[in-house]
């Protein structure tokens, strides 16, 4: 019974960190006037929400969903989205994993957080340890 109401705990804990994140990100769309900034700090700003709730170690991923890309996250702990003018794009939190942005590069489409050390980038390829 105490493994269930941990479990239990655990989502609401998650949920409830993702609901503050979207609230965060839904305030940057009026803060930032052009979309490099605001892809930019929209990562940013999860970036350190999610570091505090999750710790040092943990990885913020935005891209822009009109894009085409291969993700393979591992331990994710969150997902919300973004819109900026007409503009979708994903807000993932996670551990670890493996992003590929098949699409155009550059701050207007994607941006990641992590601690410096934690990711190889071979264009548009990231690996993420």
């Amino acid at each position: 019974m105490q493994e269930v109401i941990a479990a239990i705990t655990a989502v609401v804990l998650v949920a409830a960190s993702v609901y503050a994140l979207v609230g965060i990100i839904r305030e940057e769309i009026y803060r930032d006037p052009n979309r490099a900034a605001f892809v930019k700090h929209v990562s940013e700003e999860a970036y350190m929400a999610a570091k505090q709730e999750y710790g040092a170690d943990i990885k913020v991923m935005v891209f822009n969903l009109q894009q085409n890309y291969h993700k393979d996250f591992k331990d994710e702990k969150g997902y919300t989205s973004a819109m900026y003018k007409g503009i979708t794009y994903g807000v993932w939190i996670f551990g670890s994993g493996e992003f590929t942005n098949l699409g155009d590069g550059g701050y207007i489409n994607w941006c990641f957080q992590c601690k410096p050390g934690k990711f190889q980038r071979n264009g548009g390829h990231v690996i993420f340890s």
